[in-house]
């Protein structure tokens, strides 16, 4: 059944009816679905009372093809599900992860989805050129075909249609996959980056502390006349370094002033703005 799905060229199919029996010519891959086919003509010839006419075969070619579609469907829905477990562990431990191991799971998760999108695709490019048969069979070749065939194939077209909607919920589920991966990446680099500011601030509060203190010691250090160098006492020099403290101290609490204001300010701004 999946290779029927990933084949890169079509089946040469002929099928030659005879009053009893059929004989199926085909070129190229072999497709599963013949003998099943074949299963299924036998059954309604013999217990459905049903002649053996080009209209059931037909029919018994589309329940093939249908059957090969929902396979394919049901052995995609279990992954579906399984990367969005993955994405809600992710989204309860993802935190605890270092850095290494989260990138690696989300690594993971986008090219399971990323394969997974492609399954849909090729899925999809097999679903719907039946779908577009079966809805021109009605109206170009509805005075060759039964009214009860045409029913049957007008369930089949419905159940094809149903296949397609699950499809395309998958591949919303496999959207919101993908755009929770990257936004838990884009979280994680901005809480790096906060750490990174942060740690940059420490080191330039202490900077701001020892580059004074460092450039009054180079100056007093030098063989220029300073005030008070006269003066026997050690009292002007604690003086000037007590001065100096003084003024530091607070021209770092008129800085963590001015930017409390400055937050404020810009968060009543987006507010206004909203």
């Amino acid at each position: 059944m999946q290779p029927l799905l990933t084949r890169s060229r079509d089946i040469d199919l002929n099928i030659l009816l005879f009053p009893d029996f059929v004989i199926i010519v085909h070129q190229g891959h072999h497709w599963s679905g013949f003998k099943d086919m074949l299963g299924f003509l036998n059954l309604l010839c013999s217990y459905g009372n049903s002649s053996l006419t080009p209209d059931w075969i037909l029919f018994s070619i589309f329940i093939e093809l249908n059957q090969d579609a929902k396979y394919c469907v049901k052995s995609l829905e279990p992954k579906i599900l399984n990367l969005k477990v993955a994405d809600s562990i992710m989204e309860n431990g993802g935190e605890n992860l270092d850095k290494d191991a989260l990138a690696t799971e989300l690594s993971n998760v986008l090219t399971k989805n990323f394969e997974n999108e492609f399954e849909i695709y090729k899925i999809n490019g097999f679903i719907k050129p039946k779908i577009k048969v079966l809805k021109l069979l009605r109206p170009k070749c509805g005075n060759r075909i039964g009214s009860g065939v045409l029913n049957l194939l007008s369930g089949t077209r419905k159940e094809f249609e149903e296949l397609g909607e699950a499809l395309d919920h998958f591949s919303h589920i496999l959207e919101r996959s993908q755009d929770t991966c990257l936004t838990m990446a884009n979280v994680r680099q901005s809480q790096e980056s906060n750490q990174m500011g942060k740690a940059m601030k420490r080191i330039s509060e202490v900077a701001l502390l020892f580059l004074p203190l460092q450039a009054l010691a180079g100056f007093l250090g030098m063989n220029v006349r300073v005030p008070f160098q006269q003066v026997d006492s050690t009292a002007p020099f604690w003086g000037i370094i007590l001065s100096c403290s003084v003024l530091l101290v607070g021209l770092y609490r008129v800085s963590k002033s001015a930017s409390k204001v400055r937050v404020v300010k810009k968060a009543t701004s987006v507010g206004f703005k909203k």
